[in-house]
């Protein structure tokens, strides 16, 4: 069986992050992947990334708290 061809995908940023970089302090951002397939998976990535080229940037898992598993300070959340 072949594997799931993407069918659609949108990407929007979230408004309720306001974690800063764990490198350089400033602020980062949050963004949501939906990737949606022809056999009817969805698929949801956060990403979090810093507002300035530092670089930093990583994917978390979606949750319903806003900080996506990290503090207001950037760090990951115990």
């Amino acid at each position: 069986m072949p594997p799931p061809r993407l069918i659609s995908s949108t990407a929007a940023e979230l408004l309720t992050f306001f974690g800063k970089c764990p490198q350089c302090r400033y602020s980062a951002t949050a963004t949501e992947t939906v990737l949606r397939y022809d056999n009817d998976t969805v698929d949801t990535r956060i990403y979090l990334s810093c507002g300035q080229p530092c670089g930093w940037t990583t994917q978390v898992a979606p949750d319903h708290t806003g900080s996506y598993g990290f503090t207001a300070a950037g760090q990951p959340a115990p």
